[in-house]
């Protein structure tokens, strides 16, 4: 390998090792403020109208078992809603953001190069078949995950409404939700549901305090995302990093001179007037579907709420068409350059465009769900759907772009 190849990899590893020192590092200090921390939850996180207030019986003597109860009990809403504690704030992010990603591409990447190191000198003939192994393990690992993180999630939360889910949210907050709605002291909305009580329940009770539950669709997917979809993940890793390390030992393999002549495709100057870039985008199929997928997304649930708009739901909204408007960029640059008499690569320009819906729609419906769902108040399994309804369209889409490349 390059040493350019060298030091991406070095970098990624020195990211995640940093990372994992920080979460280390602070932990004692964090531990000695278990009791400020309580307290902080009981002023700021307790519930109007509770009958029994069950946060000053939190088992959690350490920050990690207090950490893992907030979001359960809160999702990350309640623990940027505490006053202060910027360090606890950023260490929840430190845990369950930014080493679980590092850690996934960083573990990839390991594999990799030792894939790599132990096949420089092995036979040519055996490549091929742990090339196709790669591909096979690629995708099980790939299809089995995505089911079951589908399967796992949406069983869940089709209990959503149901009287066992009901059931644990009176249990727990000692209050009838009428409208779904809780409001914490700090004044805060916050729409509790299965996946609240889920976590609670493996926070506090763990795995036996799941299947002592008579409902089976929570136990069904409980097996699907606590269980198989790590298995699967790990296949997908393993299958990418050998399916990648044997490309670059073959240069005469598909995948490797796919690779190039895919970027000399990006690359390609392709669109000199107008009327080529309106025949190119009306024969797009791919980014016409990708587009009608984020305009969707986008919308549900920004424009959409169930109970009465309030102030947050006006912003949301006008900042669901901005970013709508802002998306574009590739598209009104494409025009710019045709204004012009500037010639452009439109493969580039529309995969970058691609690219882009990909990311704002991601993270716009995870924000939407998560962060500010109390503004919208559907039951649990209409984000599920939601998600994985762009997600499908996101690997129709760019299958297209593929097919497209190839023709």
């Amino acid at each position: 390998m390059a040493l350019t190849s060298w030091l991406k990899f070095g970098a990624i590893w020195a990211i995640f090792v940093i990372f994992a020192i920080i979460g280390i590092a602070v932990t004692p200090s964090l531990n000695n403020q278990v009791g400020a921390i309580k307290n902080n939850i009981i002023t700021n996180l307790s519930i109007e109208g509770m009958a029994t207030n069950p946060l000053p019986n939190i088992k959690a003597s350490s920050a990690y078992n207090l950490l893992n109860f907030l979001l359960s009990y809160a999702s990350f809403q309640g623990i940027f809603a505490l006053d202060g504690f910027g360090l606890f704030k950023f260490w929840a992010l430190d845990l369950y953001i930014f080493l679980p990603i590092f850690g996934i591409i960083a573990a990839g990447t390991g594999l990799f190069v030792l894939i790599l190191l132990l096949n420089v000198k092995t036979p040519h003939w055996k490549w091929n078949i742990r090339l196709k192994v790669g591909k096979l393990c690629l995708w099980i690992g790939a299809v089995s995950c995505y089911i079951a993180l589908f399967l796992g999630l949406f069983l869940i939360s089709l209990t959503d409404n149901s009287h066992t889910a009901n059931g644990y949210k009176e249990i727990w907050y000692g209050t009838n939700i009428d409208d779904g709605v809780i409001h914490w002291t700090n004044g805060q909305p916050y729409q509790p549901n299965v996946f609240s009580i889920f976590g609670i329940i493996m926070n506090q009770d763990g795995l036996d305090g799941i299947f002592n539950l008579a409902n089976g669709a929570i136990k069904a997917g409980t097996i699907f995302l606590v269980f198989l979809t790590p298995i699967s993940l790990i296949l997908l890793v393993i299958g990418l990093a050998l399916r990648m390390a044997i490309s670059i030992l073959m240069p005469s393999s598909s995948s490797y001179r796919g690779n190039n002549q895919f970027l000399a495709w990006l690359r390609f100057i392709n669109i000199s007037t107008k009327k080529e870039l309106r025949a190119r985008m009306r024969s797009n199929i791919g980014m016409i579907v990708l587009g009608i997928g984020f305009a969707v997304i986008m919308i549900f649930p920004a424009f959409i709420s169930t109970k009465k708009y309030v102030t947050t739901n006006y912003i949301l909204l006008v900042i669901s068409i901005l970013l709508m408007a802002i998306s574009l960029i590739p598209i009104y640059f494409m025009w710019y350059r045709l204004s012009q008499l500037q010639q452009f690569s439109y493969n580039l320009l529309m995969f970058l465009q691609m690219l882009i819906w990909l990311v704002i729609g991601l993270i716009w419906q995870i924000l939407m769900w998560t962060e500010f769902k109390a503004f919208f108040q559907f039951p649990a399994y209409v984000p599920i759907i939601t998600i994985f309804f762009f997600v499908n369209i996101l690997i129709i889409s760019f299958a297209m772009l593929v097919k497209g490349y190839r023709s």
